[in-house]
């Protein structure tokens, strides 16, 4: 959905793909984004998750990777 331009407030779009389905978007206003440190926290951490989520997946994944006690250790840490 990159084709929404800063200037066209008010504009309609579409139809856009999304999901084998299709929506026409009427744009109302344009809020410019605002980075507190409450959201730069979150954007971290969610960040942070997801990576160590894909590095753990790929290291169980891996056969005699990690010991069974190793495996629970690192649950309880993603929990």
């Amino acid at each position: 959905m990159g084709g929404f331009a800063p200037t066209q407030g008010r504009a309609v779009y579409g139809p856009i793909p999304v999901d084998g389905l299709f929506w026409v978007v009427r744009l109302e206003r344009i809020t410019p984004a605002r980075l507190t440190e409450t959201t730069r926290q979150r954007l971290i951490e969610r960040l942070y998750h997801r990576w160590l989520q894909s590095h753990v997946k790929d290291l169980v994944a891996q056969p005699g990777a990690i010991a069974l006690e190793d495996f629970h250790a690192v649950v309880s840490i993603l929990e």
